[in-house]
């Protein structure tokens, strides 16, 4: 503890005769899918901020986030035979991969995302070229990597909508277009869903997909093992226990 407290012991001191405060600011950003290149390729969320600040494993703003595809921490596509790795989902061999942006056109898109989230990009933070900060002796992110929680408004028409955060995870779904998609799916303790990462978004209630799947309808998920322990966890966590669980049948 002792070489803890040398290490990251501040000179700063606290006023004699002043209450010391802080605040927590709230950040809106957008979760988009992106690729990691660290010794193998993952697939990953790409977090980007109103604040031009985007978390791609570490916390970088929008200069530092051109570097990063640049030298090839971020990219935007896989060579043919390598393997991309899936949290909670597995491992696949890429053969023919065809890739939607290139390091141009994904700078791009995530600079337009910071302009429609900030759109007179005001109070932009701009690391001049460094992430982190000393602390006593120690080198320290100015910013840590955030935990981002999915959130719907529970009334949209309401002058003050409730603002409800849920739980997200990758999943294989096969889409009205007879083709599959690694989607995002977001769950809320109300049971409001949502799919993502489709060419347009899926909103269902959670009782609605025993029937869908009944049906045969658009929605068909392919889930490994782990995935179906996933939402069958986070279904008991949100969801109410006295209600019923009976939907849970279509991930057996």
């Amino acid at each position: 503890m002792k070489l803890f407290d040398k290490i990251f012991k501040s000179n700063k001191t606290e006023p004699a005769d002043l209450t010391t405060i802080t605040r927590t600011e709230i950040l809106e950003g957008f979760s988009i899918p992106g690729i990691i290149h660290n010794i193998q390729y993952h697939f990953t969320d790409l977090q980007v901020y109103r604040d031009r600040l985007i978390s791609c494993w570490e916390m970088v703003d929008l200069s530092m986030f051109k570097n990063k595809l640049n030298k090839g921490w971020v990219v935007t596509s896989i060579p043919d035979g390598e393997t991309i790795s899936i949290f909670s989902l597995g491992h696949w061999n890429i053969e023919e991969g065809k890739w939607q942006h290139t390091k141009e056109t994904l700078y791009d898109y995530v600079y337009s995302l910071v302009k429609r989230l900030n759109p007179a990009l005001e109070n932009l933070h701009n690391y001049n070229g460094n992430n982190s900060k000393m602390v006593g002796k120690a080198n320290v992110a100015k910013h840590f990597i955030s935990d981002p929680k999915p959130y719907h408004f529970d009334d949209p028409s309401s002058f003050f909508p409730k603002k409800i955060n849920g739980e997200k995870f990758n999943f294989f779904y096969r889409n009205d277009d007879n083709k599959t998609y690694l989607a995002e799916l977001s769950i809320y303790k109300s049971g409001y869903i949502e799919i993502t990462n489709l060419p347009t978004k899926k909103i269902y209630k959670f009782e609605d997909l025993d029937e869908l799947a009944e049906k045969g309808m658009d929605i068909q998920f392919h889930w490994t093992i782990l995935v179906q322990h996933i939402i069958i966890l986070i279904a008991s966590y949100y969801w109410n226990q006295s209600h019923s669980l009976k939907t849970l049948s279509i991930l057996r």
